[in-house]
């Protein structure tokens, strides 16, 4: 993907669904943004809206959009975010309308350790933006419905979307926002916000389509090679039941996500004399080939720890719980030096600890034939070792795969190996372009060099820390 289809992430979740219900082919939707990003957004709505707006003028729409808030949009409103948003509501959202709004945290670890705010961009904070909506929109409009989303790592470059129901976790994010999330502060110093209004959602309530359900948790897998591009949701149904949405990015994916079914049956098979079970899909769609629908699959919502958080919480003075770990591949693996079918998914992150079994929805079967035992391990622990390596104190991957009989040789091999399969030599040059231009993500913003330094210095963080990690969060 290039930098722009990342960037377009922001909005691609979303479905426009009209403010009454309906069709989103049916949706009227103003956007306002920045112009370079203009041309963007605009090019993929076109597309999937009946109409779009790029000027505030005369009229009223089912969505109001705005990727970055800019000061440029703010000057229209008096510099009041709080004056934009009932401004909106009032004038130019139809009743049961929407706003989605982007705007950079005042009060974001970056600008906290480095003092460096962007001059063009608008800033306010989560207490700010909680205190709006409940003094303000909420007593007006009794009917509303709003969420806070936190988009990593910036709103330029966003992959994961969390929210206060479902914050980052050990492995996913880095050292200090998993810090600030198991301090349970996160939110009010995340990077970036994506702000959620609908003045009324009883028409978006009483719809049965699957993608009108309440979001917790999205993250983009886009940087795989195309056939395998797909995100995965953690949604919410109307009775607050959780399951998980697995669905294709672009149309080269549907074969993938179509072939999981069949992929289940043979996985049954292959733990049908171990302690796994394989989850059955609880809907799936297939999409017509003639159009541009995407193809999705849902599965239940596994409570319990994964493997890779019981394995991590065994790490003790930075060191690796090796005979656990031997322990839990011989369980998924088996002693075979051949496996076939090749589960090339099954790590130790995507099968959690349901009680008496082992459960697991993550299938992308290798090819047909099987694969070496040796290979699938070397996958399992270097995924393992990337979640928990700021946990643990070995030089590098290598050193770590020594206390598992593996050679550097050997290791070189497969992550060549691993990398064809994945696209992964690709995906880091596609991420060091993104990486690579101003505000892609919040490391590589282009400060003054003093300031860089000091952002640098892990001592100056830690203080931040200290400080913040004393306060409550506020939602």
């Amino acid at each position: 993907m290039t930098f722009a289809e990342y960037k377009w992430n922001l909005m691609d979740w979303i479905n426009f669904f009209p403010a009454e219900g309906g069709l989103e082919k049916d949706a009227k939707v103003l956007l306002l943004c920045d112009k370079e990003s203009e041309e963007l957004f605009a090019s993929k709505l076109k597309k999937r809206v009946k109409r779009l707006s790029l000027r505030l003028e005369e009229g009223q729409y089912d969505y109001v959009l705005i990727p970055s808030l800019n000061k440029r949009i703010l000057t229209l409103f008096q510099d009041s975010i709080e004056k934009m948003l009932l401004s909106f509501s009032e004038k130019w959202l139809l009743p049961g309308g929407a706003v989605i709004l982007g705007v950079q945290n005042e009060k974001s670890l970056e600008s906290l350790s480095t003092g460096y705010v962007e001059k063009e961009l608008s800033y306010t904070s989560l207490k700010r933006i909680a205190g709006n909506r409940e003094k303000n929109l909420k007593s007006i409009y009794e009917k509303s419905e709003d969420r806070i989303y936190f988009p990593l790592p910036s709103l330029d470059y966003p992959i994961h979307f969390y929210t206060k129901d479902r914050l980052p976790q050990e492995g996913e994010e880095s050292g200090s926002i998993t810090a600030l999330s198991e301090e349970g502060v996160f939110p009010n110093f995340a990077p970036c916000f994506l702000y959620y209004f609908r003045k009324n959602n009883v028409g978006i309530s009483e719809m049965k389509d699957i993608h009108s359900n309440k979001l917790n948790y999205l993250k983009y897998n886009a940087s795989r090679k195309p056939c395998y591009a797909i995100k995965t949701e953690i949604l919410s149904d109307k009775k607050g039941e959780k399951f998980v949405l697995k669905e294709s990015i672009t149309k080269e994916a549907n074969s993938h996500i179509e072939s999981l079914p069949e992929k289940r049956k043979r996985m049954e098979v292959f733990f049908a004399n171990r302690k796994i079970r394989v989850l059955e899909e609880k809907q799936f769609r297939r999409a017509y080939e003639s159009s541009d629908s995407l193809s999705y699959v849902v599965y239940p919502f596994l409570k319990g720890k994964s493997i890779s958080e019981i394995l991590g919480e065994l790490i003790t003075d930075g060191k690796a719980p090796v005979k656990e770990i031997t322990e839990a591949l011989d369980l998924l693996l088996g002693r075979e030096e051949w496996i076939a079918p090749a589960n090339y998914d099954l790590l130790f992150e995507k099968c959690f600890d349901v009680g008496r079994r082992c459960g697991s929805h993550r299938l992308r079967v290798g090819v047909p034939g099987g694969a070496e035992r040796s290979f699938l391990q070397y996958r399992i622990l270097h995924y393992w070792y990337e979640s928990y390596k700021e946990k643990l104190r070995y030089k590098d991957e290598e050193s770590f795969f020594r206390l598992f009989s593996v050679g550097k040789p050997e290791l070189l091999l497969m992550e060549k190996k691993r990398e064809g399969i994945s696209g992964g030599s690709a995906r880091r040059e596609r991420r060091k372009q993104c990486l690579g231009l101003p505000q892609s993500a919040f490391q590589s913003r282009k400060l003054p060099k003093s300031k860089r330094k000091r952002f640098r210095k892990r001592n100056g963080l830690l203080r931040i820390y200290r400080r913040i990690s004393r306060t409550r969060m506020s939602l």
